[in-house]
C-alpha cells in the first residue's frame, strides 16, 4: 500500500526533493518501496552486501538503511538510477524527510522529521535553511 503523501504533487511548484542536498537530508521511505528496492538487490546482487560494495558504501550502513526505510537522499538517487526506479514513484513513496550529514559523521546528527504534508512554497528564509 502506497501512502498517499503526494509529494510529487505537494512540491511541484516549490522546491523537490532530488533538488534538496544529497548529503545533508535522509527520506523515510514505505515499506512497499523498501521491499521492492530490497527485493531488486537480491535478484540481481544476490546479498545486500553485495551492493553495498558497488556504492562504495559500508554494508553495516546500507543494512540499517533497509531496516529503518531511510536513505541518505545520495543513496536513494544512486538506488533510483541503478535500477531504473522512477522518481515520481520515490517520491509517491516517501513518508518523510530528516536533515542529517551523510556520509560524515557515519549519518548522524539526524534531526526530527519534517512531514510530507508541509506546504511547498517557502519563503526566503525557511528555502535558505534547506539549501545552505
Amino acid at each position: 500500500m502506497t501512502v498517499n503523501t503526494s509529494l510529487a504533487k505537494k512540491l511541484e511548484n516549490g522546491i523537490n526533493l532530488f533538488d534538496l542536498p544529497e548529503n545533508r537530508f535522509y527520506a523515510k521511505t514505505t515499506n512497499m518501496l523498501t521491499n521492492r528496492i530490497k527485493n531488486i538487490i537480491i535478484k540481481d546482487y544476490k546479498s545486500i552486501t553485495n551492493f553495498a560494495n558497488s556504492l562504495n558504501t559500508y554494508p553495516s550502513s546500507f543494512h540499517g538503511w533497509i531496516y529503518k526505510s531511510q536513505f541518505p537522499l545520495s543513496i536513494l538517487k544512486k538506488i533510483s538510477f541503478v535500477f531504473n526506479i522512477k522518481e515520481e514513484e520515490i517520491l509517491e513513496n516517501v513518508v518523510y524527510i530528516k536533515s542529517g550529514l551523510y556520509p560524515n559523521n557515519g549519518g548522524g546528527n539526524v534531526s526530527f522529521s519534517i512531514s510530507c504534508d508541509f506546504h511547498p512554497v517557502f519563503d526566503r528564509w525557511k528555502r535558505n535553511l534547506f539549501l545552505f
